[in-house]
């Protein structure tokens, strides 16, 4: 995608959006839209409920929690922790070379 299509699909998707946004919530002035008084409704309204509470079995423990130590991790100091993350490399002395 090129560099100069990118604002003009970012304006087109920001519109759609707002008009998506607009056909679907009605401001609260508008009155709710009514049905004709020639049409009936599907389905007849009941206004039963019932609800059943069955209780939840208490939960009892087989076994006696154990308890494990978590191992302690070593102490390390500033010097131990440089030379484990920077390796320096030590050569020997050179050696003078004889001259002929």
């Amino acid at each position: 995608m090129s560099q100069r299509s990118q604002p003009i699909l970012l304006v087109c998707v920001v519109l759609a959006f707002s008009l998506l946004a607009c056909s679907t919530f009605r401001s609260p002035d508008d009155p709710a839209p009514t049905r004709p008084p020639t049409e009936t409704p599907s389905l007849t309204p009941s206004m039963t409920m019932t609800a059943t509470l069955t209780p939840s079995p208490t939960y009892t423990p087989s076994l006696p929690p154990t308890l494990t130590e978590t191992p302690q991790a070593p102490t390390v100091t500033p010097t131990q922790l440089r030379a484990s993350s920077t390796p320096i490399i030590v050569y020997p002395p050179r050696t003078p070379t004889p001259q002929q």
